[in-house]
């Protein structure tokens, strides 16, 4: 039967489950700690006494909120034997289908060899489960010493962050001849750019052929700097020129200072025919 949850029925209508699954259509049915207070942030009080920060998390659909801090308490370990327990957000649905949520250590298997964490409830309360476990932290245990805590989940980033990607707009480095007569540019040449599109992680690299009538040594920066954005560390290239003689390719690296390097070098008369190219940004790499 058709229901109009968001509307005026004269009668209490709108239900919980209604409300858990109009959030995981809309953010998905993955776990998500949200981007407020203290993201359930963990701190290691003792050798057996953890205490997670405020937060808000959504979990298959379920909206939980930890307003103050709360202490939990680790079993201790045993000399000799490493452990893994997860501190996990357990929902329940109990009798007469009334609904919980707190978080729990789940106990690991102490072994003296490589340990596993603990099996958790995974079958999720839109699907009839009445037990569900999201796991926060594993907490890692060597003899009787708390380790670092790991986090498991994901903070699920809020929709403006997805409109500045949505709206981020494209990035411009523009280079000059270090030397016009050292080398000689085509006559119609390339755009001597590169477009940075951070939205999609990419490099749209548009220099231009030249021929070169000097021999340089090894990384020589053919290109200079000359207005725009520059990376936080050099980039490589790749193959940006073809020499014609000898079935030879050049390839380039984009320096922090914002100069181009041609890698390995050239001699007087190589004849460097450029052709456009796109590649991905490497990872950690920014630019400013």
């Amino acid at each position: 039967m058709v229901e109009l949850v968001t509307g005026h029925a004269g009668k209490a209508h709108a239900t919980a489950e209604q409300a858990a699954g109009l959030n995981a259509g809309i953010l998905g049915l993955d776990d998500y700690v949200l981007d407020v207070h203290d993201k359930l942030k963990i701190t290691v009080v003792s050798a057996n006494k953890v205490t997670i920060g405020t937060g808000e998390l959504v979990m298959q659909g379920r909206h939980v909120s930890q307003g103050t801090p709360e202490d939990l308490i680790v079993t201790n370990g045993s000399q000799g034997q490493k452990r893994n327990d997860l501190i996990v957000c357990r929902y329940a649905k109990g009798s007469q289908s009334v609904e919980s949520a707190k978080l729990v250590v789940v106990r690991g298997t102490p072994t003296t060899g490589t340990p596993t964490d603990p099996t958790l409830n995974t079958t999720s309360p839109l699907d009839g489960g009445t037990t569900y476990d999201m796991p926060l932290y594993r907490i890692p245990l060597d003899g009787i010493a708390i380790g670092t805590p790991v986090p498991l989940f994901n903070v699920l980033r809020p929709m403006s962050d997805v409109w500045d990607s949505l709206t981020q707009p494209l990035l411009y480095a523009k280079f000059k001849w270090q030397d016009t007569k050292s080398f000689q540019p085509d006559a119609y040449g390339g755009g001597m750019q590169i477009v940075v599109d951070e939205r999609n992680r990419l490099l749209h690299v548009d220099l231009s052929g030249f021929k070169s009538t000097v021999n340089l040594s090894h990384d020589y920066p053919v290109f200079q700097y000359a207005s725009g954005v520059k990376p936080s560390k050099a980039v490589s290239l790749g193959c940006l020129w073809a020499l014609p003689v000898g079935n030879w390719a050049k390839q380039a690296t984009w320096n922090a200072n914002g100069t181009i390097m041609v890698v390995g070098g050239l001699s007087n008369g190589d004849r460097c025919m450029h052709t456009p190219r796109t590649l991905p940004i490497p990872d950690g790499v920014t630019f400013s």
